[in-house]
């Protein structure tokens, strides 16, 4: 999903028209997620996984369901995300 995103931006970040709509309509209020233009599709990954667990208050389960990824896999991207 997130490469798809950086594929088709045009823009120097990628709009919510690039975001899937299932995951438009968990975020109530609408965040703005920001990832600059050349990112490597593992920052960008990055980005819209931290950003979207701040959102959702650091829960990971809410986190998790909002971008269609089961609990366990969201952990080892984060655990992941820690070790680079």
């Amino acid at each position: 999903m997130v490469e798809r995103a950086l594929v088709m931006s045009t823009d120097e970040s990628i709009g919510s028209e690039y975001v899937p709509e299932k995951i438009q309509s968990h975020v109530a209020s609408r965040v703005q997620i920001n990832i600059p233009l050349g990112s490597s599709s593992y920052e960008a990954e990055r980005i819209l996984i931290l950003q979207t667990l701040a959102s959702a208050g650091n829960n990971k389960a809410k986190a998790a369901k909002i971008l269609g990824l089961s609990r366990k896999t969201l952990h080892n991207k984060l655990v992941s995300f820690s070790q680079a």
